[in-house]
C-alpha cells in the first residue's frame, strides 16, 4: 500500500495559524506482497502485522523518529535528523532480515523503505507535499529488504556515515516532475558484517547481483568496445595543450628498410619525451600499437587524448634519404606545420635534430639540453635502428641479435651514451624474462650500465636502467632510488612508472602507491594491456572490486584476445565466492589459449572443489596435451586423481613432477620455482624432511611472497601447524591478497580451512 496517494491528489491546504512548512528527513515503509498475504491467510499475516510494527516503533523510536501515521502495512514517519532517518532504514532491515532467518517463508517480513530530505508542510499531525511524495515514490522502486535514499539525503550522510550505495540514476518518479537521482543503500546484515574485509565482500557481491550490474558484466567484449569507444569520444575531458603522439613513419620503397622508419620514429619519441619534459609525450607503446591503421587522426587523438600528432614517411634510395614530416591538431581539423627533407642517408640524424627544434619552438618551450642527441656516424646509427628492430619484438632468440646488434654499435662507437643503455638492457632482459639466468648477464649488464653513467649522469633511461640493475642484484633500496631519479629526470618515462608500480604492489604491499604510478603509465600509454590489468589487481588488492571489474573489462576492451584479463576476472571472482562467474571467465580464458597452464590450474582447481571431478579431469588433460611436464598441472592432476579414489595412481603422477623438477633444478639451479615445487611433491608423497629442506632451498634463492607462502602449502600438506602459521603470517604481510579468501580457495590449506589460529592471521 502506498500512504502518499492519500495527500497527491488533495487540494493544496490553506495557510493558517496551524500549518508549519519546515524541511524534514521522510520515511516510508511497506511490506511486499502484503495484500496478497491478507488474501491467502489473514490470520498469520496480521500476527505477522503485529510482530513488523512492534519491531518498526522500536527502531524509530531508538532514532528520535515521529511516526506521522500508518495504513495498514504503511508507515510514514518523520525525523528531524537525516542522519537518524538514514541509521533507522539500515537497522530496521537488519532487524527484518535477523528475524527471517529465524522464520518460515510464509512468516518473514519482507520491507521496502525510502527516504528523503526535503521541504514538507505539517498541518494537524499529518504531512504535505512533493517531499512527502518523492520519499513514497523511492520507496516502490527499492529491491525487496533494501533502502533507497534520494541524492539530498546522500549528500547529507556521504561523509558521516559508513555506507556502501548503488547509483541508480534519474528515474523517472510517477507525478514528480523534479529530476531526483537515486541511490540503494547495501544493507549490510549483521551476521555478515565481521570486519571491513567480510563486509567489502558482501557489498561486493550484492552489487554483482543486480540484474543490471549482471547484464553489464555479461556484455561480449565487442559490445564493451562500441561503448568505452564511445564514451571516449564523447565524454573524455579535452588533452593538456602541449600533448603529443608521434605515429610510426610509414616506410616508402623498400620493405627491406621498415627498420630505418620505425628506429627513426623510436628515437624521435624517446627523445622528444626526455627533453620536452614540460610537454606530455605519449610512449612507444601506444602508438606503435597504431602502426598501419585506418583510423582517422581525430579518432587517434581522441583515443590517445592528444593534441598534436607528429606523423610522416621515410624513403630510401641508395644514398638519398627523403623524410616528410608534419604536425597536426586533429581536433582543429589543422596542420601547424609540414616539411619536406631531402638529403643524403648520411645526415639522418640532422633531420631528427630539425624536428626536434621545430616541436620545442611550436610548443614554446626550450629543448632541456642537447646532451641526448644522438651524435655518432651514420654506419653506427644503421647498427643501432638494426638493434632498435630487434629489440622491438621482445623474443629470446631476438633479443640475442639485439645485443650483438648494440655491442657492435659501442665497439665502432665508446663515447656514444644510447649504445650502452640499450646493450645493458637487452642484457638484463636475458634475466628479467629468465631467457638465459646465465649469472654473466648481470655481470655485463652492470659493467655496460656502469659506462653509461660515467658518460651521461644525466640521462633519465640511465637512471632506470640502474634502477632496474640493483633490484634484480638484490639492492632494493638502491634501485627504487634510480627509479624515482628517473621519473624526476624525465616525467613522461612510462616504463619507470610501471616498474615502480610493480614494486610498490608485489614487494611492498603497497597498492595505494602502485596505483598512482600505474595511473601515470595508463596515461602516457592508454593503449596498454598491461597497464590496465595491473590497475584491476592494484584495485582488486585493496578490495575495490567493482573498480577492479571496470579495468579488467578495459583491458579486455584493449585486447579481446588476451587470456590474461579473463584470468583476472576468474580470480576476482573466486575471492568474492561468485563461482559461476568465475567459471566462466576460466573458460573464456581458456577458449583465448588452451595452452596456458594457469587457466587450466585455476579452473581445474575450482571443479575440484565443487565436486565436478569429470569435468576437472577433461579441462586438465585438455591442456597436458600441450604441456606434459608443466608442475603445477601434475600437482593438481595429482590432486584430482587422489580425489577420484585413486591413490596409488595420484602417487606416481606426484613421483613424475618430482623427478622433472629435480631435473629442472639440476639444469637451472638458481631458478627457486623448482625447488618450490620439489617441496610440494614431496610432501604430497609424504616426504616430510625432503619437502622442507626443499621449500627452505628455494627460499634462500627467492624469498618473494609466492615461495613465502609456498612454504606455508608445504607446512599444512605435512601437519605442522605453527610452522605454517608463522610461514602464511610472512605471507600476508608481503601480499593482503593471502586472507580468508586465498585459504578457502588454495586446497593445499584443507585441513585447516576452519582453524581458528590460522584465520586470525588471515583476518588481521
Amino acid at each position: 500500500m502506498d500512504p502518499s496517494e492519500n495527500h497527491t491528489n488533495q487540494a493544496t491546504p490553506q495557510h493558517n495559524a496551524e500549518e508549519v512548512r519546515r524541511l524534514a528527513a521522510i520515511m516510508f515503509t511497506d511490506i511486499k506482497d502484503f495484500s496478497k498475504k491478507m488474501q491467502d491467510n489473514e490470520s498469520s499475516t496480521m500476527q505477522m502485522l503485529a510482530t513488523h510494527n512492534s519491531m518498526m516503533r522500536e527502531v524509530v523510536n531508538k532514532y528520535n523518529g515521529h511516526v506521522i501515521k500508518t495504513v495498514g502495512d504503511a508507515f510514514l514517519v518523520s525525523f528531524e535528523s537525516v542522519l537518524n532517518a538514514v541509521q533507522c532504514a539500515i537497522e530496521a532491515q537488519q532487524q527484518f532480515h535477523q528475524h527471517n532467518s529465524r522464520e518460515k517463508d510464509r512468516e518473514k517480513i519482507t520491507v521496502r523503505i525510502g527516504v528523503h530530505l526535503g521541504d514538507v508542510i505539517i498541518k494537524e499531525n499529518d504531512v504535505f507535499g512533493d517531499g512527502v511524495n518523492i520519499a513514497s515514490r523511492i520507496q516502490s522502486m527499492a529491491e525487496p529488504g533494501g533502502v533507497n535514499i534520494s541524492n539530498s539525503v546522500y549528500d547529507q550522510v556521504k561523509n558521516k556515515l559508513d555506507i556502501h550505495v548503488i547509483n541508480l540514476g534519474v528515474p523517472q518518479l510517477k507525478n514528480i516532475k523534479e529530476a531526483i537521482k537515486v541511490y540503494q543503500v547495501i544493507i549490510v546484515p549483521t551476521d555478515k558484517a565481521r570486519g571491513k574485509f567480510a563486509t567489502r565482500i558482501y557489498v561486493t557481491k550484492t552489487i554483482l547481483k543486480r540484474k543490471r550490474t549482471q547484464r553489464i558484466l555479461a556484455l561480449s567484449t565487442i559490445t564493451l568496445g562500441i561503448i568505452t569507444g564511445i564514451v571516449i569520444y564523447f565524454l573524455t575531458p579535452p588533452p593538456p595543450p602541449n600533448s603529443l603522439a608521434v605515429l610510426p613513419f610509414r616506410n616508402i620503397g623498400d620493405p627491406t628498410n621498415e627498420y630505418i622508419a620505425d628506429g627513426f620514429s623510436e628515437d624521435l619519441i624517446t627523445y622528444l619525451s626526455s627533453q620536452l619534459t614540460e610537454a606530455k609525450v605519449l610512449s612507444r607503446g601506444s602508438t606503435f600499437e597504431l602502426k598501419g591503421t585506418e583510423e582517422s587522426e581525430r579518432s587517434i587523438a581522441k583515443k590517445l587524448q592528444v593534441r598534436y600528432l607528429l606523423s610522416g614517411s621515410v624513403q630510401v634510395s641508395d644514398d638519398n634519404l627523403i623524410v616528410n614530416a608534419r604536425l597536426t591538431e586533429p581536433a582543429e581539423g589543422s596542420t601547424s606545420w609540414a616539411h619536406k627533407f631531402e638529403k643524403s642517408r648520411k645526415e639522418i640524424l640532422s633531420i631528427q635534430h630539425e624536428i626536434y627544434r621545430k616541436i620545442a619552438l611550436r610548443f614554446e618551450v626550450k629543448l632541456a639540453s642537447e646532451a641526448g642527441l644522438a651524435k655518432t656516424s651514420s654506419e653506427v646509427y644503421n647498427i643501432y635502428l638494426r638493434g632498435l628492430d630487434y629489440d622491438r619484438k621482445e623474443r629470446k632468440e631476438d633479443n640475442q641479435l639485439a645485443i650483438a646488434s648494440f655491442q657492435e654499435v659501442v665497439d665502432k662507437d665508446p663515447t656514444w651514451v644510447q649504445g650502452y643503455v640499450k646493450l645493458a638492457g637487452c642484457q638484463l632482459l636475458n634475466l628479467e624474462h629468465e631467457w638465459d639466468l646465465n649469472e654473466k648477464w648481470l655481470l655485463l649488464a652492470e659493467q655496460n650500465s656502469q659506462k653509461a653513467y660515467m658518460l651521461d649522469s644525466t640521462m633519465a633511461e640511465v637512471h632506470l636502467l640502474l634502477g632496474k640493475l640493483y633490484i634484480v642484484k638484490g639492492e632494493i633500496k638502491r634501485g627504487m632510488e634510480y627509479l624515482e631519479r628517473s621519473i624526476q629526470i624525465n616525467p613522461n618515462l612510462m616504463r619507470a612508472y610501471i616498474r615502480l608500480g610493480n614494486e610498490y604492489l608485489q614487494r611492498f604491499n603497497d597498492p595505494g602507491k602502485a596505483i598512482l604510478y600505474y595511473t601515470k603509465a595508463y596515461e602516457l600509454e592508454p593503449t596498454n594491456l598491461n597497464t590496465s590489468l595491473n590497475l584491476g589487481v592494484a584495485y582488486a588488492t585493496t578490495y575495490n572490486y567493482p573498480e577492479a571489474i571496470r579495468w579488467f573489462h578495459s583491458a579486455a576492451t584493449i585486447n579481446p584476445i588476451d587470456e590474461r584479463t579473463w584470468i583476472n576476472l576468474g580470480v576476482l571472482y573466486e575471492r568474492i565466492a561468485v563461482y559461476d562467474s568465475a567459471e566462466l571467465a576460466y573458460k573464456s580464458a581458456l577458449e583465448r589459449n588452451p595452452r596456458n597452464p594457469m587457466t587450466a590450474d585455476f579452473l581445474g582447481s575450482l571443479l575440484i572443489r565443487q565436486n565436478q571431478l569429470d569435468q576437472a579431469e577433461k579441462i586438465l588433460s585438455l591442456t597436458m596435451r600441450y604441456l606434459p611436464d608443466n608442475y603445477n598441472l601434475l600437482y593438481r592432476w595429482g590432486i584430482l586423481i587422489y580425489y577420484k579414489a585413486q591413490k596409488d595412481s595420484a602417487t606416481q603422477i606426484w613421483k613424475l613432477g618430482l623427478r622433472f623438477a629435480e631435473a629442472g633444478a639440476a639444469e637451472n639451479p638458481n631458478v627457486a620455482q623448482h625447488r618450490l615445487f620439489m617441496g610440494l611433491f614431496s610432501a604430497r608423497l609424504g616426504f616430510s624432511e625432503k619437502a622442507i629442506e626443499n621449500g627452505k632451498l628455494a627460499f634462500a634463492k627467492d624469498s618473494s611472497e609466492d615461495i613465502t607462502v609456498g612454504m606455508a602449502r608445504i607446512y599444512a600438506i605435512v601437519g605442522q601447524k605453527q610452522q605454517m602459521i608463522e610461514w602464511f603470517r610472512k605471507a600476508r604481510s608481503m601480499n593482503p591478497e593471502h586472507d580468508e579468501a586465498y585459504l578457502r580457495n588454495e586446497m593445499d590449506f584443507y585441513r585447516f580451512h576452519s582453524d581458528p589460529d590460522l584465520l586470525f592471521v588471515a583476518r588481521r
